[in-house]
């Protein structure tokens, strides 16, 4: 149907992100586990003041990536579009924020800068940690561990419909694309192809969007009742109470020593 291997519960798998394919403790661990160790090290990290406490968070994620068992090259990799937007903050406050300049560059601001490199250090760490414990889990994994952890029946639904409904938009433009491109368009600075651009995009809208419409009426055929079963049982265990607990304590503790220090 989607032209590509499914999930346990039915999802895509083909051009997910490889990171949830791996044998790594973290791998292993369960997802609910997961997203309540990044909510902890979100509110822990985000106080953090000093830039030695940012450095040690970096530090941090940058263990749990190793954990994860993915190379830091790899990591750097996806971390360049944050990165180019830090820089551009630097440039920004450095030039905009008040307080005593450079001595060596009279036009930047030193407190702008400082603020922007503290910026940088927990951005870095935090998108450290969510890569190493959220991307080593599949997205309906995730969903049914937001499920499971009471946070709504919608928002679980919506973050799973929504991963599958990626691949059916991208499956309906490559469809009009190669049928536009069978018909002799080639791509040119002109307003015709702005206008075709234009036609495929607003075609594939309206295509998915029916497409969309025809699974949920398969589903409601097939029973759903707005949850996704699955054969788990979903029982916490006093290990991974311990395992969530372990994970949690670095951060919190590296957040305390930088407020008791500040």
């Amino acid at each position: 149907m989607f032209g590509a291997s499914l999930g346990p519960q039915g999802f895509p798998i083909r051009n997910a992100s490889p990171l949830h394919q791996g044998s790594s403790p973290l791998h292993q661990m369960d997802a609910r586990i997961k997203l309540l160790t990044s909510a902890v090290c979100l509110i822990a990290i985000s106080a953090i003041q000093g830039h030695g406490a940012g450095l040690a968070a970096l530090l941090f994620g940058m263990g749990l990536t190793r954990l994860a068992g993915v190379s830091l090259g790899r990591v750097a990799a996806r971390l360049i579009p944050a990165n180019m937007f830090f820089i551009g903050l630097t440039l920004l406050l450095g030039l905009t924020y008040p307080g005593p300049a450079l001595s060596a560059v009279s036009w930047l601001s030193q407190d702008g800068l400082t603020l922007a490199l503290r910026i940088s250090l927990k951005g870095n760490a935090l998108l450290l940690v969510f890569i190493a414990l959220l991307c080593t889990s599949s997205v309906p994994a995730l969903a049914e561990a937001m499920r499971r952890l009471r946070l709504g029946r919608k928002l679980p639904l919506l973050l799973a419909l929504t991963f599958r409904q990626l691949f059916l938009v991208a499956e309906e433009f490559q469809r009009l694309h190669r049928a536009a491109l069978a018909r002799g368009f080639a791509p040119r600075c002109s307003w015709h192809t702005y206008r075709t651009i234009a036609v495929l995009f607003g075609q594939t809208l309206l295509r998915s969007l029916a497409r969309a419409e025809r699974i949920h009426g398969a589903m409601l055929l097939r029973g759903f009742n707005g949850r996704f079963r699955t054969l788990d049982n979903g029982s916490w265990t006093a290990f991974q109470a311990v395992q969530a607990s372990a994970l949690s304590i670095p951060p919190v503790l590296i957040t305390l020593h930088d407020r008791l220090t500040w």
